[in-house]
């Protein structure tokens, strides 16, 4: 919990043994997110379906790499690192940029940019 919330909340959630409502669950960190019980299941259903519409070894790797993150800062960085690289030289990686590239991503990253500085 420490890792999740922090030394001072863990030791408050642990040690007080309150209930906490969703809000302040989501604002210490211990939940993703509160969503209210009318959307949820839109929600979910959204969520599933997007990820299920992504490539089965990105989203393996994905999982892989935050997963690596559970251990010391250097080994984490360099699985995540190897992860990446793994992903982005995938095959539907590539179809994915090319279909982005065609449909103008670098011409709205240019605009983008250059908005920036203005």
């Amino acid at each position: 919990m420490p890792r999740l919330v922090g030394r001072g909340r863990a030791l408050e959630v642990i040690l007080g043994c309150a209930d906490f409502d969703a809000d302040l669950a989501e604002q210490y960190g211990y939940i993703n997110r509160s969503i209210p019980g009318g959307v949820i299941a839109d929600f979910v259903a959204r969520l599933a379906a997007r990820i299920a519409s992504y490539p089965t070894e990105a989203i393996l790797l994905a999982k892989r790499a935050v997963t690596a993150q559970e251990t010391d800062l250097e080994d984490g960085l360099a699985a995540e690192r190897e992860c990446f690289l793994r992903a982005a030289a995938s095959e539907s990686a590539r179809q994915r940029m090319s279909a982005a590239l065609d449909a103008g991503l670098q011409t709205f990253a240019v605009e983008t940019a250059e908005w920036d500085r203005a």
